[in-house]
Order: structure tokens, then C-alpha cells, then sequence
């Protein structure tokens, strides 16, 4: 921009100068300010006659880590916030608390009750004791396995899609019997 007397104004000389010293130069480049004739200050890589060579200060280098990649990736603002919130209701709802059970080969069928329904990436999963007892499923109607006889503490998990749990289910207290001993006490 020129100033009353006809003459380019040192605002954007000062701002020639800041743009070129945050761009990234070559190793061994060098950066020369001359003035003309008409006093406009001018910079350039090139050095005409009468330019002064600028003594640069490197710039600091920061090594940042990479960021974490997230199985939140390509999710909606609204799906992160559900997920956030859990589940109002996660129940086991089959075998009833204090059940008495035949687990015939180890194997006990489990119905698990949740709203909302399952969200996208979730499983559900059995566990036994605190420990997994089934696989995940996408469905309600679950198994365990390998049950030893005795007194059991069960619940079920809702697992993320890194199968990692979010949420569990109050536990039940259930009775393993042997096969056909379970309606005799």
C-alpha cells in the first residue's frame, strides 16, 4: 500500500519479511534484505547488488508423538456421547437369583435384558466369578460354559468393539449341581 507521498508503506515489507521467515528453506538457503531506490525494503533468496546477507536463527524443532489411533474414528459426535451414557437397563433375567441348575456338560443358557438396545461395536458376554465364561454375542440369549458345581457369582458384559468391558449387569447368585440333583433339595 503506498502512503501519501507516493511510497510503499513499511507494513508490508514487515510482512514480506514474517512470511518469508516462516516458510521452511532448504538447508544452506539464504535469505538477503536490500532497499531500492525509491527506499521499499525487499527481501529475496537472491542477492542483488548492495543486499545484506540475514544472519537466521534456526528455528526449534519439536518432536511431538504421534496420536494414538482410536477405534472412535468415524464415529458420530452423537453415537461417542450415547456410548458415554451406557445402558439404562442390564440385567440378567434367566436363570433367576438363587437358581438351583442342572449345567449338564458345564453348559448354562443365560438371557440377559438391556435398554437401549445393543449399540454398534458392542457385544455381550457371560462372565462367571470375574472371569469370561462364554463367548461375545450379539444377542441377548447367551451361554456360559465350563461351569464347575457350586455356589456362582454371574453377570453379563457389555463389551466395546476392542472387546474390552463398558458395563456390567449386577450379579446373580446361581447353584451348580450335577445333572438331575438340582429339584432335589
Amino acid at each position: 500500500m503506498k502512503n501519501a507521498h507516493g511510497k510503499w508503506s513499511n507494513t508490508l515489507a514487515v510482512a514480506s519479511l514474517g512470511i518469508a521467515l516462516a516458510m521452511p528453506l532448504p538447508a544452506g538457503a539464504e535469505i538477503y534484505k536490500w532497499t531500492d531506490a525509491e527506499g521499499n525494503v525487499h527481501f529475496s533468496d537472491e542477492a542483488p547488488k548492495g543486499a545484506k546477507k540475514l544472519e537466521l536463527k534456526p528455528l526449534p524443532v519439536m518432536n511431538l508423538p504421534m496420536p494414538e489411533r482410536h477405534a472412535d474414528l468415524g464415529k458420530t459426535a452423537e453415537e461417542l456421547e450415547k456410548e458415554k451414557q451406557g445402558y439404562s437397563v442390564l440385567a440378567v433375567t434367566k436363570p433367576a437369583h438363587d437358581a438351583k441348575l442342572d449345567a449338564t456338560d458345564g453348559q448354562l443358557s443365560v438371557t440377559a435384558s438391556l435398554e437401549p438396545d445393543l449399540r454398534k461395536g458392542h457385544m455381550l458376554q457371560v462372565w462367571v466369578d470375574g472371569q469370561k465364561a462364554g463367548p461375545a454375542d450379539t444377542a441377548t440369549a447367551l451361554s456360559a460354559r465350563d461351569l464347575q458345581e457350586g455356589e456362582r457369582k454371574l453377570k453379563v458384559v457389555v463389551l466395546n468393539a476392542q472387546g474390552e468391558p463398558l458395563q456390567s449387569s449386577a450379579e446373580i447368585r446361581i447353584f451348580v449341581q450335577k445333572p438331575g440333583t438340582a429339584d432335589r433339595k
